[in-house]
């Protein structure tokens, strides 16, 4: 066991505690998130482990495999005539932290990708519309 649920300072405060180990927010590793990935360079290898041909051919794929997304994606989000049965329809119904509505939005439109259909937004994103922010001033 690493770490104990419901302690203050869990994993460094780096992560969350489940079942006795600790689960590390990004950028953090180690039993307990102790370790730092950008500030320990002793984690990063001396050069770049797929330096060979091989890079090449996988940028190649890697470029031509998101110019294809790209097509895909603006021939569904801009189609030449707009059908009611071909749209995923969202709405903004309550406000959240950015984090969490550009997550919403990125899976919103995986959906709509997976789905062959143009995805719609309605509604507004009201970013401190919190009850704790209601007497901002």
């Amino acid at each position: 066991r690493h770490c104990h649920d419901g302690d203050e300072l869990v994993c460094n405060g780096h992560g969350w505690c489940l079942d006795g180990f600790c689960y590390c927010y990004q950028d953090h590793v180690g039993p307990t998130c102790g370790t730092h990935l950008l500030s320990a360079l002793q984690y990063l290898p001396s050069s770049y482990p797929t330096q060979d041909a091989s890079h090449c051919h996988q940028s190649i794929a890697l470029a031509r495999g998101m110019d294809g997304l790209a097509q895909s994606f603006n021939s569904l989000q801009y189609p030449e005539v707009c059908d009611e049965n071909e749209l995923i329809q969202r709405r903004f119904n309550k406000t959240q932290g950015l984090g969490v509505t550009f997550r919403w939005l990125s899976l919103s439109l995986l959906f709509s990708l997976s789905r062959h259909k143009t995805l719609v937004i309605g509604g507004k994103w009201r970013a401190f519309n919190f009850q704790g922010c209601s007497h901002r001033g």
